[in-house]
């Protein structure tokens, strides 16, 4: 402010400069059935009683303010978020659209939907990527759903000083999904757990219901609007009975800073999929997903084998692999064996073989490596026949109250439980339950002209050829007994799911080191004649700030002092001013004498009293204590009124 008579100290130490430190971020092993691990802090925090950094969703870096005028992934020409608003809203988003109806906003046109469609953060957009690198991810609304079913909530307000929930390991399945006030007496802090502080959210550039209320950003889009992210959010309960303790796929505006829990899988880069370690001697892991499905009772798409795009219509002529005009196997291009068929164009005119000789999908070629990317792949024959000799399977037509058919495959708890199988009709073991390790194959069915089958068989390729060129190995499994009998191949232009593996990574592979927020520690010395003031809402300045923190003061005069000119009249505060915190740091500052108020000086004479008055005269701003100088101009002063 350029007429306030002020001097403000910011005295920056030399460990402003620091070497920045390194920590590794932490995970805990909850027992989830994906075997996903969850981090012990929050993004921008190094202790799990920190609060971290608020980001907005899809944002990578803090803020001050947070609106939707400043939000990363909004633009132009949608009509306003209210009338009496101006600038963007959410109207205006530009990444991150789905098909939902705002016929206003900008990812329509008209009442045709021109939006992107994305509904997951990309890499760059995920901020626990972004910071932390490595395998770490934002979770997704399935694993914030699979953490609120398979742990036990504690809420506390003095977890190391914070308001939040305990989330424990459960012991029993009885505690799976149970929000308590008061741990049982089976639990403490000595088990294996993670705590979400209740840190609130920011808006515009305040705090909101911070010590109150937790809001976690997930990294899935809302499912019905564009506007909002999903989250998980919960509250101390004796807060508000219109707000539950716990709201899995609760929504927030997504210019909202939010906190951020990242998770890890427990075996390498899954690249947002989430995998099962079913105990297999392999140690393999299965996707608990069909390729294109965003649940494990969702088929998902359809691909011909060694294709990776969907398609409508499932025939040799539409099959990439055979010539261009042919509608015959006779006339297939590639992954081709001596079979026998010296029809084919894998024989000459000799009938002699002169194929490729190649048995399993390359790369480019396997649907799981195409769309998930990372380490991704389709199973062999080899390992489908793995899993289902060593796992216990169940027919079931109602997977976890969906309505889907198809089978569970669990992790078997015994020996004798290994390739052993419920079928159709018959009762399941009772030690087995939803809430154990499996994955579900839904009776997705096959696509030629249309689907067929669905709900009576398990259709899934896998990435070897069959005994002839025409036809490639599959699994083709029905609620019978008989259906596993032999193998489940088909014809290699039909249209089946798929469902990928992954192959196990150390589970003591080294996790990233990520930079450790740094902390000051911030003196406030209060001047002579006035105070300072802190601004800083839910800041203890007692206890050491994060760098790059935004902090701000006001200074307050006694009475006699101003820190204006006289064109402020007299106002008695104001700013002193606002600084991002980059080191140590004390905060002072200096206060100018008013115009004194009117001195009456009375001397007594035998003959006349002589009374006067005089205004002492306005110090100098940078300095508030009198000086010799000032003393002998007033004296001075006097005599000469005394000598009048």
């Amino acid at each position: 402010m350029k007429n306030l008579f002020l001097a403000l100290s910011l005295f920056a130490v030399a460990n402003a400069a620091a070497v920045d430190q390194l920590f590794t971020p932490q995970y805990v092993d909850l027992g989830l059935p994906s075997g996903t691990l969850w981090a012990t802090s929050n993004v921008g925090a190094d202790k799990p009683e920190g609060l971290g950094d608020y980001f907005a969703w899809g944002e990578t870096k803090p803020k001050t303010v947070y609106e939707w005028e400043n939000y990363a992934h909004v633009g132009e020409g949608g009509t306003e978020w209210l009338t009496t608003k101006k600038g963007p809203g959410w109207y205006d988003i530009k990444k991150y659209t789905r098909d939902d109806g705002l016929k206003g906003s900008i990812w329509y046109q008209g009442t045709k939907f021109i939006g992107d469609n994305k509904t997951t953060l990309e890499p760059t957009d995920n901020v626990a990527a972004a910071k932390w690198g490595g395998d770490w991810d934002m979770p997704t609304s399935s694993d914030l759903e699979e953490l609120y079913k398979n742990c036990y909530f504690v809420w506390t307000t003095n977890y190391s000083g914070a308001s939040g929930y305990i989330v424990y390991k459960a012991k029993a399945d009885g505690d799976k999904g149970k929000v308590n006030g008061s741990p049982a007496a089976s639990y403490s802090t000595s088990d294996t757990h993670i705590f979400l502080p209740a840190a609130g959210y920011r808006r515009d550039n305040g705090f909101i219901h911070k010590d109150k209320r937790g809001h976690y950003w997930s990294k899935s889009l809302n499912p019905v609007d564009t506007h909002n992210g999903n989250c998980f959010g919960f509250s101390e309960s004796s807060v508000s009975t219109s707000y539950l303790d716990i709201v899995v796929g609760d929504n927030g505006n997504r210019f909202r800073g939010y906190p951020v829990r990242p998770i890890c899988p427990r075996d390498g880069n899954t690249n947002g999929h989430a995998a099962v370690d079913l105990g297999l001697p392999s140690g393999k892991m299965w996707a608990t997903n069909n390729i294109g499905a965003n649940a494990p009772q969702t088929s998902g798409e359809y691909y011909a084998w060694g294709e990776t795009v969907k398609k409508q219509i499932y025939n040799w002529s539409t099959y990439k692999y055979v010539q261009k005009g042919q509608n015959s196997a006779d006339y297939i291009t590639k992954y081709q064996i001596a079979d026998e068929k010296r029809g084919g164009a894998w024989y000459n005119n000799a009938r002699q073989f002169t194929g490729d000789k190649k048995t399993t999908l390359e790369p480019a070629d396997d649907a799981a490596t195409a769309n998930w990317g990372g380490k991704w792949r389709m199973p062999t024959q080899k390992e489908w026949d793995e899993l289902s000799r060593n796992c216990y399977g169940v027919w079931t037509e109602n997977y976890n109250g969906t309505g889907v058919n198809g089978w569970v495959f669990y992790k078997a708890k015994t020996a004798a439980n290994k390739n052993k199988r419920a079928y159709k009709g018959q009762t399941p073991l009772a030690t087995y339950s939803l809430s154990d390790k499996h994955i579900f194959l839904p009776a997705s069915g096959q696509w030629w002209s249309e689907i067929n089958d669905r709900g009576k068989k398990c259709n899934y390729w896998l990435s070897d050829l069959g005994r002839e060129s025409r036809g490639a190995n599959g699994i083709s499994i029905g609620p019978k007994s008989s259906d596993f009998a032999g193998n489940g191949g088909g014809t290699r232009f039909m249209g089946y799911t798929v469902r990928p593996v992954l192959d196990k990574k150390n589970a003591n592979s080294p996790i990233p080191q990520v930079k450790a927020p740094k902390y000051y520690k911030i003196t406030i010395v209060q001047p002579e004649n006035g105070t300072i003031e802190s601004k800083n809402e839910n800041l203890d300045l007692s206890k050491p700030v994060k760098e790059g923190t935004k902090l701000k003061f006001w200074s307050r005069p006694a009475t006699g002092y101003t820190n204006y000119s006289e064109t402020w009249k007299g106002t008695p505060c104001d700013d002193l001013g606002t600084f991002i915190v980059t080191g140590d740091a004390t905060v002072t500052c200096k206060f100018k004498a008013r115009n004194a108020p009117a001195q009456t000086v009375t001397t007594t004479t035998t003959t006349t009293t002589v009374t006067t008055t005089t205004t002492a005269e306005p110090e100098k701003a940078t300095t508030i204590e009198k000086t010799e100088t000032t003393k002998k101009k007033k004296n001075n002063l006097l005599k000469k009124l005394f000598k009048k």
